[in-house]
């Protein structure tokens, strides 16, 4: 069974918290959040989302995937660094770089 690239998940979430200009997660968070949406991993309290299963299983899509960890990404890191989101729409080239360095995370399928 294969397994999303851990370390450049991790390098993703400090890209995005770059671009929200924003201190990074720590290590602790960021697996924390990594385990929590990828897997079954517990926050707050709450079952993971077992992402990463479903999209083994084709349940979901990449895009799918890749947008789950943008959008918790995103709340963690505003939280952690107490502020609001940001809307996507004020960091286009931050976008279209954070997509892409996600997408190469999750490369697998192998049925």
């Amino acid at each position: 069974m294969s397994s999303p690239n851990i370390e450049q998940l991790h390098q993703a979430i400090s890209l995005m918290a770059d671009a929200m200009n924003c201190k990074p997660l720590t290590q602790e968070e960021s697996t924390s959040l990594v385990n929590y949406v990828l897997f079954d991993g517990v926050c707050g309290g709450v079952s993971g989302k077992e992402a990463w299963p479903c999209y083994q299983l084709d349940l979901i899509t990449k895009t799918e995937l890749r947008n789950l960890i943008m959008a918790h990404s995103a709340a963690r890191i505003a939280s952690f660094n107490n502020t609001c989101e940001p809307s996507y729409l004020k960091y286009p080239y931050y976008l279209k770089t954070l997509i892409s360095e996600l997408s190469q995370c999750f490369q697998y399928k192998a049925h």
